[in-house]
């Protein structure tokens, strides 16, 4: 591309209204460029005679980048980008990102351009041209959803989880109704009745905003993948919920619906004790170790105290965040979460950029009860989070269980009514928790007894005949009077005694050996 002819200060810069702009050169091969057609061919000066010579309407000056909404719209008669609407500043942009080589689309945080050709989650090489889009405004839904490689209903479902706060209950009514596409159509028209256009205006703000391939994008620099519920890996659980999740972003290689069919949930305080986060590892290893999966929030206290107990017995564990997975929520925990990920999955709702606000914890809680067999909080104050976790898993019918700790302890008074107002089981060890969310048969836990004792086989009778003996002989008489049975009982419980090596006759009675 001869980039000097087409696009010297002579072209376009200020003496491009003067007669050499309209010279041969405008009309060379390399003046029909994408670079030809940019913003600036479009500005104010783009009015004098030589933004409309020949070469500005030449063959190649009827291509895509001529005939765009910058060649036609209010920045061609002298307004500024800035004044244009979202969808032409996204044009201008797009524009920019042609202009200089196609490795165009801004992250959400840092504005760094991802490289050429990543590779999503999802098996497609990306187009970077899906990244020239306008807003889904100036195209249809087919459209955007072709030009990153992935079907209508997948594109539909990532946009919604950008536009819909995590347990939206209008946003799933409307996706239930209209499913994803058409629900998307609907807010693209803003059509519908006075109620549902209410319903819809909530989102239009993120909707004006909204750019899918840039997502996919910033998902795929952090190796992260989509999964959606027709996916093998879709983790059925979920589907319970009131408002199911419209797509998880999910760090890591494992498998998660097949993790999540054999997992518990253990969750707890921040604030947690040394004796919480000892019972809590030793639970969370014990059980990983049997091939249990354990799921948690990553949060400090219990949560961290589970996914290491986990790690160190070289078993699954997931962790679910508040935030989009990109995100090292808490700080402190980055190279705890970035292990995860590299042995097991981290997993969130939320598209990248997101931050952990607080209420996204709450309804990243109802996918931890859901997604999982059962739920053992660890520690739990009065008022708790962990106690919302539990309450949902019970709500769901899964399986919610507690462990006891000292009477004296507020970090263990949310447990004790737990148990108390039978909310959930009392366990202790990880061969309770495997009992009540194993496999029927296979992992009843061992009977719990004390040490055996010299009679315990023995019935009663002949128990309170062993009873009476001891290391001075006793006569019969002795030990009817003693037992209050008959002489022939006494006798007879003797002999039996006798035969098991609980009694023994001698010079003047019966002893105990």
């Amino acid at each position: 591309m001869n980039e000097h002819s087409g696009n010297g200060p002579s072209g376009n810069g200020p003496s491009g209204n003067g007669p050499s702009g309209n010279g041969p050169s405008g009309n060379g091969p390399s003046g029909n460029g994408p670079s030809g057609n940019g913003p600036s061919g479009n500005g104010p000066s783009g009015n004098g005679p030589s933004g409309n010579g020949p070469s500005g309407n030449g063959p190649s000056g009827n291509g895509p980048s001529g005939n765009g909404p910058s060649g036609n719209g209010p920045s061609g008669n002298g307004h500024s980008v800035a004044e244009c609407s979202v969808s032409e500043r996204r044009h201008h942009e797009s524009e920019a990102i042609a202009r200089d080589g196609g490795g165009g689309g801004s992250a959400l945080e840092g504005g760094s351009r991802p490289a050429q050709g990543v590779i999503l989650g999802l098996g497609e090489l990306l187009d970077q041209r899906a990244l020239a889009l306008p807003v889904p405004e100036a195209h249809d839904i087919g459209t955007a959803a072709a030009a990153v490689g992935i079907a209508p209903e997948v594109w539909a479902r990532v946009a919604w989880s950008r536009l819909a706060e995590p347990g939206d209950l209008e946003a799933a009514q409307l996706v239930r109704d209209h499913g994803h596409v058409g629900a998307l159509a609907l807010l693209r028209h803003c059509s519908g009745g006075a109620a549902l256009t209410k319903i819809l205006a909530r989102f239009r703000p993120r909707w004006q905003t909204l750019h899918v391939a840039g997502d996919l994008v910033n998902a795929a620099k952090v190796g992260a993948r989509i999964i959606v519920p027709n996916d093998p890996q879709w983790p059925t659980g979920v589907n319970d919920l009131a408002a199911p999740p419209h797509v998880l972003w999910v760090r890591g290689s494992a498998d998660l619906r097949a993790a999540c069919e054999r997992s518990v949930a253990i969750v707890g305080a921040r604030a947690a004790t040394m004796y919480g986060e000892k019972i809590a590892s030793r639970i969370a290893h014990d059980v990983a170790a049997r091939g249990v999966s354990v799921v948690s929030g990553a949060a400090y206290g219990i949560d961290a105290a589970a996914h290491r107990g986990a790690l160190s017995a070289d078993g699954s564990t997931i962790a679910v965040l508040a935030c989009s997975v990109e995100r090292a929520y808490p700080a402190g925990h980055r190279d705890l979460l970035e292990t995860i990920a590299a042995r097991g999955l981290v997993v969130s709702e939320l598209p990248p950029g997101c931050a952990p606000l607080r209420h996204r914890f709450l309804e990243r809680n109802r996918l931890i009860a859901t997604m999982t067999r059962g739920t053992l909080v660890v520690e739990a104050g009065l008022r708790s989070g962990s106690r919302n976790t539990a309450r949902t898993a019970g709500e769901h019918l899964r399986v919610v269980m507690a462990v006891p700790g000292p009477v004296t302890s507020p970090s263990s008074a949310g447990c004790h009514a737990m148990i108390r107002d039978e909310q959930a089981m009392l366990v202790t060890d990880a061969d309770e928790v495997m009992e009540l969310i194993g496999r029927m048969g296979e992992d009843a836990a061992p009977q719990r007894r004390g040490p055996d004792r010299p009679g315990d086989e023995l019935e009663p009778d002949e128990r309170r005949v062993f009873d009476a003996l001891g290391a001075r002989p006793r006569t019969v008489e002795e030990l009817a009077v003693i037992t209050c049975l008959s002489h022939a009982q006494v006798g007879a419980l003797l002999g039996r005694l006798s035969l098991r090596r609980r009694a023994e006759r001698v010079s003047g009675g019966w002893i105990r050996p």
